[in-house]
Formats: C-alpha cells, sequence, structure tokens
C-alpha cells in the first residue's frame, strides 16, 4: 500500500498563454509586482534595441530561448521584461516595452521559421499592446514541447535545451538520446519510509516521496513540487534547488547533471513522521491486530518527539512532477490516518530495531 495516489491530466503549456490574453497587459505588471522566477517553462528576455527591426544578437536571443524550450517540455518566451539574478534565479524585476510592437512581432513571426532544423510549426506569438501605449508593448511566443526535436539553431549552429532556471548547450549524449531513443521519459511518484529511531513502542522516521524511472530511457534533472508545503523538506544537502514558490508550494529541483537511470529511484522530498503502538508485545502480532481489527485506538501516528496525544496526519497534498526530458505530471495523495498506518507498518516489519 502506498497511500491512495490519482493521476491528473498533464499540465497544459498553453494556461499561461490564456491567461495573458485574458488580464492582458496587467499581467506583466502582476509578474513584476510578484517578482515572478524564470522556470523550466517560462523564460524572460528583452531586445538589444527598442524595437522596430531585429538585430544579430535579438535573433539569437530568439532562437536560442526557442530551442531550448522546444527540446526540453515547451513553454512561453516573454520579451520585455527585465530579469535580475536572485538567489541563482532570474526574476522579473521591470520592463522594457518593445515599440513599434506590430512590426517587430511580424519581424519575428517570419524569421521563426528559418531558425530551426526542422522546423517546429506549433509555434505561436502574441502581441500585447502595454496600457495607455500606442504600438509598444510585449511579445509572447508560445513553444509547445515538439515531437520532432531535437531542433537544431540554425543562427548558433548548435542544440539548446531549457534547464530548472536556464537554457544551456546540450550535450551529445543528450542530442543522440533525442535523435534515436523514445522520445519521452517516464516517471511515477512513490512514497515509502525509513525508521530510524525507538523508544519502547514509538518510532520516529520520515516519509519520502521519490521519482522512480518507469520508461526505456534515463531521465535527467527531475523535479517534484508539493502543495500545500508545511513540513516538506529536500532529502539531502546541497543535492536539491529548493524554492518556496507560490500557491503555498515547495519545488525540490535535482541539478542538470543529475541521472536517473531505468527503474531506480531518486529521493526528492521527506517528511517527519512516526507511529506509537498501543499495546506491548511482539510487534508483529501487534500489526496483524490492528490490521485485523481495523481500531484505530491501537496506534497514534505523529512524529517521534511530539508530545501531543492527537493523531497528525499528512491529509489531501497534490504533487507535480517531471524531468528535463519527461513532460509534467500532477497528481493528489491522500495520506489519513490509516494509509500512514500502512506504510509505516510495511517498514516497522522490516525494521531490524
Amino acid at each position: 500500500m502506498i497511500g491512495v495516489f490519482y493521476l491528473g491530466e498533464k499540465l497544459p503549456m498553453e494556461s499561461r498563454v490564456d491567461q495573458i490574453r485574458a488580464l492582458g497587459a496587467s499581467y506583466f505588471e502582476q509578474i513584476i509586482a510578484d517578482r515572478e522566477e524564470e522556470t523550466l517553462h517560462l523564460e524572460f528576455k528583452t531586445l538589444a534595441q527598442d524595437g522596430g527591426r531585429l538585430t544579430r544578437d535579438d535573433r539569437k536571443m530568439i532562437a536560442e530561448a526557442i530551442a531550448g524550450l522546444a527540446n526540453a517540455e515547451g513553454g512561453v518566451l516573454i520579451i520585455g521584461i527585465e530579469t535580475k539574478r536572485l538567489e541563482g534565479v532570474d526574476v522579473a524585476i521591470g520592463k522594457r516595452s518593445v515599440k513599434q510592437l506590430q512590426r517587430t512581432a511580424n519581424l519575428i513571426r517570419a524569421q521563426i521559421p528559418e531558425m530551426f532544423s526542422p522546423r517546429h510549426s506549433g509555434i505561436k506569438l502574441l502581441s500585447v499592446i502595454e496600457a495607455q501605449k500606442d504600438d509598444e508593448g510585449f511579445v509572447v511566443i508560445d513553444v509547445p514541447a515538439s515531437p520532432d526535436r531535437p531542433h537544431y539553431s540554425n543562427v548558433h549552429h548548435q542544440y539548446f535545451r531549457r534547464g530548472a532556471d536556464r537554457t544551456r548547450v546540450m550535450e551529445h549524449g543528450e542530442i543522440r538520446d533525442l535523435m534515436f531513443a523514445t522520445r519521452h521519459g517516464s516517471l511515477k511518484v512513490r512514497t515509502s519510509t525509513q525508521i530510524s529511531m525507538r523508544s519502547g513502542n514509538k518510532f520516529g522516521g520520515s516519509f519520502l516521496l521519490s521519482v522512480a524511472n518507469a520508461g526505456q530511457l534515463p531521465v535527467r534533472a527531475p523535479y517534484l513540487k508539493v502543495s500545500p508545503s508545511s513540513g516538506w523538506q529536500a532529502v539531502g544537502v546541497g543535492l536539491l534547488d529548493v524554492r518556496q514558490l507560490r500557491g503555498n508550494t515547495v519545488g525540490l529541483y535535482a541539478k542538470n547533471d543529475q541521472l536517473v537511470h531505468v527503474d531506480d529511484e531518486f529521493h526528492l522530498a521527506r517528511r517527519t513522521s512516526g507511529i506509537e503502538l498501543m499495546m506491548t508485545g511482539d510487534r508483529s502480532e501487534i500489526i496483524s491486530k490492528i490490521c485485523e481489527t481495523r481500531d484505530d485506538k491501537l496506534f497514534r501516528i505523529k512524529p517521534f518527539e511530539e508530545k501531543n496525544l492527537s493523531d497528525i496526519s499528512f491529509g489531501t497534498f497534490r504533487v507535480t512532477f517531471g524531468a528535463e526530458n519527461v513532460l509534467p505530471d500532477t497528481g493528489t495523495f491522500e495520506l489519513g490516518k490509516w494509509e500512514m498506518f500502512e506504510i509505516l507498518a510495511e517498514s516497522l516489519e522490516n525494521a531490524s530495531f
């Protein structure tokens, strides 16, 4: 038993573009006020000049950003937003809107098809006029995940890929994998426990959230987002990039060089918990009696050092998970008292103390 887990639908990349269409220029004001972070699916850029033409540097910037998104999971490029590097992540800090917006958008639209090999026919471009401005605003480029990747930048003569917080040149092995292997990896989220302490019939340890490679090729740089975030921490020190996201969500991102090979698991998140058996005697017999009687007064679920006598279960929480070469997925866990008992009981049966 690994708890109750409901798989959700794939996260729609167009949802951000739909939000921009609905909110218009106020969307950009909000992301600046919120210091929105760049992510695996979102990148901010500015042009080298005000607009009305594209310099070579502009073409290189656009080609690199679009190729990076197309060779990862897809996403959105917004031109007209200035960023600053804060704690290792680029965040939106201001606007430098594009002048001669419609002409600039048409120039970008016309040049995109020639920037890549093979072409990516799914790219869409949207121009948004800034409030109280005439033909000045932002260019939004929606880049879907591509079934034809890898896409080669004809401007740079290189392949790029978007990571959790930046776009980088792809390594030879990554290019080969995309060309000759299955297009996308496959991940599943699993729960487990580690029992690490005991005092009488009280046992303490951690619940773990892991991603398991269920596909046919290695998975690179997996990540996991958990909401609500309360109590969840990164597994290991310095192995993960931890970010507190909006909506009471914590994001845990593995390094770009972290691979999860086929059939392997990678632990990302942990949360302290424990169990107290309210009977004395042989541990296995107590667990069997609880399972047979379904009497929840025979045990308590709570962290090892918690003095409160009431149960502390995790309840319902939502996860989003993926990797550089795995499309994002979502799901919901329900870990009430009985679900947590069943997971902990399995670890207790195997514990050596």
